[in-house]
């Protein structure tokens, strides 16, 4: 229930883009990071982890700041906005095709 209910949110709400770093290397234009996070009454990611990150390292401080620029829907329960604890997500990174003039 509470990937369904991410999952939502996330096609609710926009994304911020992300710059890839420029001293990241060609050899890593591709990755992912996987958190867990709470989302509070404001719909305010917080507390994100990392749990997962491939490469290692190399998208980590970029996907975090752009994710603690989203903005959630939030959760009501009989009409209040509450927190919502261990959510899981998996922000990929993947190399633009560039077309050479």
């Amino acid at each position: 229930m509470k990937y369904l209910l991410l999952i939502v949110l996330l096609c609710l709400t926009s994304c911020a883009s992300t710059e890839r770093s420029i001293e990241t290397s060609n050899a890593h234009d591709n990755g992912y990071v996987k958190f867990i996070m709470d989302v509070d009454e404001t719909g305010a990611p917080v507390n994100p982890k990392i749990i997962e990150s491939h490469p290692k390292g190399v998208f980590d401080k970029i996907a975090i700041a752009a994710l603690l620029k989203w903005k959630f829907k939030p959760k009501y329960v009989d009409g209040v906005a509450v927190v919502q604890r261990d959510l899981k997500y998996t922000m990929e990174f993947n190399a633009a095709d560039e077309e050479q003039p």
